[in-house]
């Protein structure tokens, strides 16, 4: 089988584990790390590029469990890797040092595209190539060569402010068992990005927002499975006692406008989303104000069962479950 790497969010190795598993048919996982899982997968490619919780994808030619110098890895990769998948077209070859893109001297460069010339009928284009030849060094040791096959298109740029990106939003929805038995509610939609993941994983979808141009564009552009409603979080009066199995939400963060009494917020939050939610129910929230939801949750009826440490486009947050 194949080899492959993928990157994902950083914080949700468990879960992307566990969903690569239980989904991808002829799955193997060799090794999961912080943000990235190297897999093998003899199935077909569509099958990988539906995992939307993955970012960029990359086919393996040659892996090391100890990396050297990248000039040692072009020379080992010369004689003892894999053709690239792609095969036609444009490449050029770029280098990664612990994440960042690193330089070398013009020499290796050189080698290293003339040895991809000698296995395709690629040809170089440093400036817009179709596809990119990477030499991958990771902080645990660990080093690739491996040809970039997709990466997801979807950036900051293409998303409104506030709005999480897709995978993000997947593997939120992820971070707790939901069947189309469950009823789960996002009190502070937003955009969005968390009930349209959530239509395709729950039984009965509720989303709702205080901001009516808000509520008016979800109506608009969520499936219709998704009940829309118009709300404030802490006065979900379209929700009786006990009817959610679940909530999952990104409430604000104070990030974008001066939101002086967040603590109160949240405090009347919790207070509604315990009426609301069956005993022996959960809540999914994700926040910047970590300190903040700590010391709230020791103070309610609500317990911390886990806590996962995350970037959400390069803020620290976290997601918290509590039940």
């Amino acid at each position: 089988m194949a080899e492959f790497i993928a990157t994902f969010p950083a914080g949700f190795a468990d879960v992307v584990r566990d969903e690569m598993e239980n989904t991808l048919t002829g799955c193997r996982v060799l090794h999961v790390y912080e943000t990235l899982i190297h897999f093998r997968h003899g199935g077909g490619m569509e099958s990988l590029r539906s995992l939307t919780f993955l970012n960029n994808v990359f086919f393996v030619m040659k892996a090391w469990q100890e990396a050297g110098s990248f000039a040692a890895m072009v020379r080992e990769a010369a004689s003892g890797a894999v053709a690239p998948l792609i095969r036609r077209g444009t490449f050029r070859v770029r280098f990664s040092d612990a994440g960042r893109f690193a330089s070398v001297d013009a020499e290796v460069m050189k080698k290293a595209e003339l040895q991809v010339c000698a296995k395709t009928q690629l040809t170089v284009d440093r400036l817009a190539p179709r596809t990119e030849v990477w030499y991958i060094r990771r902080q645990e040791g660990t080093g690739y060569y491996a040809q970039l096959l997709w990466r997801r298109r979807v950036t900051e740029k293409n998303l409104k402010q506030g709005e999480l990106r897709p995978e993000f939003a997947f593997l939120l929805c992820r971070t707790i068992p939901l069947t189309e038995q469950t009823t789960v509610c996002d009190p502070f939609a937003g955009s969005g990005a968390i009930p349209r993941q959530l239509s395709h994983m729950a039984g009965t979808v509720y989303a709702s927002d205080a901001d009516p141009e808000k509520v008016s564009a979800m109506r608009d552009q969520l499936p219709k499975n998704v009940q829309v409603c118009a709300a404030d979080a802490a006065h979900l009066t379209y929700l009786g006692d006990d009817v959610l199995d679940a909530i999952i939400t990104d409430p604000p963060w104070g990030l974008y406008h001066e939101d002086p009494d967040l603590d109160t917020l949240y405090a009347a939050f919790l207070e509604e989303a315990r009426r609301v939610i069956r005993p022996g129910g959960q809540l999914v929230l994700l926040t910047a104000r970590k300190q903040e939801m700590e010391t709230l949750a020791a103070t309610s009826a609500w317990q911390i069962t886990k806590r996962i440490d995350t970037l959400v486009n390069g803020k620290k947050a976290a997601v918290f479950v509590l039940e």
